[in-house]
């Protein structure tokens, strides 16, 4: 793995919608936790105008038909909730003439109130399959697997990690 500087010039953040990420209820009441990771494309005024759900990777152990029906649930759950995000987006992310951008933004689900994991300690998932990016321009970001990309960082097709700040993560 590779892993670079975070230019704070350069940081992505939401700047609004992500209060839009519903925790599906069926999956609150089973106690399903799950990180969803987006590959998103949006353009120069930050609108989401595209999005496909290319993992989820799930807390929870169970047979093999309901962890794909726990993905499927927590995967519709962000592309409705993505539909109301906006993103901010810094000067000079975008070249000349380019129209749009794509990254991958994850979106976690825990019911866990202790917060995150400090850094540094594992935290044990069960990995979905992933999905293919149909679009020839996200190729370079989604080469690499999403596993490691924490709920607050957006991940762009320049292959630079950025922090967001705001993370819609629950």
């Amino acid at each position: 793995p590779s892993f670079w500087a975070m230019d704070a010039r350069r940081s992505i953040k939401v700047k609004s919608g992500s209060s839009r990420f519903e925790y599906p209820p069926a999956a609150l009441d089973y106690g399903v936790s799950g990180t969803a990771f987006l590959v998103v494309r949006f353009d120069r005024s930050g609108k989401i105008v595209d999005a496909v759900v290319e993992q989820v990777n799930l807390g929870v152990v169970d047979t093999e038909s309901r962890m794909t029906v726990w993905r499927d649930v927590l995967g519709k759950s962000v592309l409705r909730g993505v539909r109301h995000v906006q993103v901010e987006v810094p000067d000079g992310l975008f070249a000349a003439g380019e129209q749009t951008q794509v990254a991958r933004l994850p979106v976690k689900f825990s019911i866990d109130t202790r917060g995150d994991v400090p850094y540094g300690k594992w935290v044990a998932y069960v990995p979905g399959p992933r999905a293919a990016v149909p679009w020839p321009d996200a190729q370079g970001l989604t080469a690499s697997a999403p596993d490691a990309l924490l709920p607050d960082m957006l991940q762009t097709n320049d292959a630079r990690t950025r922090r967001m700040r705001d993370a819609p993560s629950r």
